[in-house]
């Protein structure tokens, strides 16, 4: 799942609550707008499940329909595969 965010400190806010135990996670930048890139193990999960990961986001993010394919052609990836944790560790208060 992708999702996109109106500025970084939404995306930094997300980041301190969602604690993945299962899943990667990369940010992207395209034409000025910040997105996340989700991708979950479900099947993995114990902590949190999926619906649980969904009202997360759906508090601190918007839906879009830019895909992977986009940002991958067009997009600058800024961090790859653990993007929250690595949020969490630089810009943790």
């Amino acid at each position: 799942m992708i999702v996109e965010f109106d500025d970084f400190e939404d995306y930094i806010q997300l980041a301190d609550l969602l604690h993945l135990e299962s899943g990667v996670s990369n940010l992207w930048e395209y034409k000025g707008k910040y997105y996340l890139q989700l991708v979950l193990f479900t099947e993995e999960m114990h902590d949190m499940t999926y619906n649980d990961v969904m009202a997360l986001m759906s508090e601190y993010s918007n839906k879009t329909k830019v895909t992977a394919a986009v940002l991958s052609e067009y997009g600058k990836e800024i961090m790859s595969k653990t993007a929250l944790e690595l949020t969490r560790y630089y810009f943790s208060k």
